[in-house]
Parts: structure tokens; sequence; C-alpha cells
């Protein structure tokens, strides 16, 4: 599994409201994280000022806050 392409995919349908899409990324997360899988590379701010988190640790949390609240989000939304 490459976690960054789950995320990068996972954030897309999330922000197209593609629910089933959202879900099923965010969930295949969810598992790679369980198994203690690398995190993806994650980062934050806007398109003009974006920050790249390289702190493993950090990017788990991230990673697994997101997922679960997107998660949550489109099983409301579908």
């Amino acid at each position: 599994m490459d976690p960054n392409e789950t995320w990068r995919r996972m954030l897309e349908a999330f922000e197209a409201s593609d629910w089933e899409e959202a879900i099923e990324f965010a969930e295949a997360l969810q598992s790679w994280l369980r198994i203690d899988g690398f995190p993806p590379i994650t980062s934050v701010g806007t398109q003009s000022l974006l920050i790249r988190i390289d702190d493993r640790d950090v990017n788990r949390q991230v990673a697994d806050a997101v997922s679960k609240k997107i998660l949550r989000h489109a099983h409301i939304s579908r």
C-alpha cells in the first residue's frame, strides 16, 4: 500500500463529496496505520502557504485524526 497515494485520493474524494471513495480510502488508511504501517507525509496550510510535516509521529496522528473525521462526515453525508 502507498499511504501517500491513499491520503491524496482520500482528500480528493472528500473534496468532491464522493463519499463512497472517501470511506474506502479512509478505511484503508486506518487499517494500514493499525498494523503499524508508515504514515503518509501530511501538510497543513493553504495553497499559498503549505507546511510539510516531517515528523513521523505527527504524520501518524494527523492521518489518524483526519481519516476518522472523514469517516464520520462521510457516513453522515451519504
